[in-house]
Formats: C-alpha cells, sequence, structure tokens
C-alpha cells in the first residue's frame, strides 16, 4: 500500500505555491517590524487620508524628521531609517518643508513631473530598485491618486493600481498612501474617497482632521498596535501629543460642517 501511495505522488505535479500548515505559520512569524509603531510597519500598506491641505504632508514631513533623528512620533516609538517620497509637490514646496522640520538627512525624492512617461507599475519597480540599492525601507506615495493612474471609484482599477505597491511591501518595504477623504461625511475607516477596495486592499488606515495647529489620527487596522485615536498639536518644527476628548475636537474643515 505504501509503495503504491509513493507512485501515485511521483505522478503528482509539484506545487508551486508554498502552502503551510498553522503550526508552521505561527513559527514562522515573527513580531511586526514597526517603523513607526501601531502605523507604519515593514510588509504592510498604510493609507494616510484627509481633506487637501489639511496637513498630511506635513505630519509626514514631522515624521520623516523623526526617523533622522530617532524620537517618539506622539509618543509611539519610530525607528532610524531612510525613506523615499514619491510626491506630487514641486521641488521649492518640499524644500521648505525639509527646512522647516530641519529634515537634512534620510529623504530621497522623485518628482510627479519628473517621471518621463513611465506608467504606474514601471515607477514603482524604478522605486522599489532603488529601495533596495539604497537601503531604504520607508515608501511614500503622495498622493495615490496623481501617481496611480486610475479612477479610484473603480474598484478594479483600484486593485490593479495597489498590485504593485503589494509587490512592493511583499519584498520589505513599508508603504505609505497619502488619499483624500471624500466631502460627505462618513465613519472613521469609511471616510476614504472612492472605491472601499482601497480601505479594504490596506492594512492600516489612517485619517487626519485639524483645527488651528491640533490634528487627530483616527485608525482602523488589522494590528492589534494600532492607537484608535491621537491628538498632535504642532509646535514649529515638531509635533507633541495632546491629551483630548473628542467633544472637544472641532475640525476646521469646511467638508466636516456638513
Amino acid at each position: 500500500m505504501e509503495h503504491r501511495l509513493a507512485e501515485l505522488m511521483r505522478d503528482i505535479p509539484q506545487c508551486r505555491l508554498r502552502f503551510r500548515s498553522v503550526s508552521e505559520l505561527s513559527q514562522s512569524a515573527g513580531s511586526t517590524d514597526w517603523l513607526w509603531d501601531g502605523f507604519i510597519a515593514k510588509g504592510a500598506l498604510t493609507c494616510l487620508a484627509g481633506q487637501p491641505k489639511v496637513g498630511k504632508s506635513t505630519l509626514l514631513f514631522g515624521l520623516f524628521a523623526n526617523r533622522f533623528s530617532g524620537l517618539p512620533m506622539l509618543g509611539m516609538p519610530v525607528s532610524t531609517g531612510q525613506t523615499l517620497l514619491l510626491s506630487e509637490e514641486r521641488e521649492s514646496t518640499l524644500a521648505e518643508k525639509a527646512n522647516d522640520f530641519r529634515v537634512v538627512e534620510g529623504l530621497h525624492i522623485l518628482c510627479r513631473h519628473e517621471v518621463m512617461g513611465l506608467g504606474w507599475n514601471e515607477v514603482i519597480e524604478d522605486a522599489s530598485l532603488y529601495c533596495r540599492l539604497q537601503k531604504i525601507d520607508l515608501l511614500v506615495v503622495d498622493t495615490f491618486d496623481k501617481w496611480g493612474d486610475h479612477d479610484e471609484n473603480s474598484p478594479r482599477q483600484v486593485i490593479e493600481a495597489l498590485q504593485p505597491l503589494i509587490f512592493a511591501a511583499g519584498e520589505g518595504l513599508a508603504v505609505v498612501l497619502v488619499h483624500h477623504q471624500r466631502k460627505s461625511p462618513g465613519l472613521y475607516g469609511e471616510a476614504v474617497r472612492g472605491s472601499n477596495a482601497l480601505t479594504g486592499g490596506v492594512d492600516v488606515v489612517v485619517e487626519l482632521e485639524r483645527a488651528a495647529n491640533i490634528r487627530v489620527l483616527r485608525s482602523v487596522s488589522r494590528f492589534r498596535g494600532t492607537p484608535p485615536e491621537l491628538y498632535a498639536n504642532l509646535c514649529g518644527d515638531h509635533f507633541d501629543a495632546v491629551q483630548l476628548d473628542s467633544d472637544d475636537f472641532e475640525p476646521w474643515s469646511e467638508y466636516s460642517q456638513s
């Protein structure tokens, strides 16, 4: 009987994919490798969403500064390392933010007008290669709709646009997508503009709102360690954590008043 079984097994084509038992998965899975605890991790996709001009890029430059200094961000540990930023902005505004936050090292930039006609998949292929060569562990796309070359209301196109970023994360990069909230109100995690294929395709969704210098970050996540809510105060060249209740926070955006 065993001899017959061995003969049958020889006739079965070898599987190309790596299937594992749950015990093997538990043994091979290590702890999450956070770059910013709770929000950004190697091998994961994070979506940072907010209304236009609410301060998404400003928050990120605060993070870039902390990645250089190694200081915590809003009370959450930050690992030192290098970042590649794909930005829709021009050199002048990026230089202003870098100067404001004293980001002098550890940040690499490609502007949208410098893509030389390459398609989205080719851009991310080049970005992933550059990250490997330069030992960069964080890739930021600001903003996803400007770079991704897709209809954000089409689930199929959103899923296709996410694929190269999923592959980049699979190679060990942490990936952050900057996106917009829609104008109509919605529950946090559901107010991101366009198809919900985007929020369904990432691991962490962080929504940013603002009142004067106070920002609130509200998050939904696949990770247990993600804080559901944090408040931040912009203090010159850095952000400080603030203790507030939700009832005390009135967003400044005209869209949030509807």
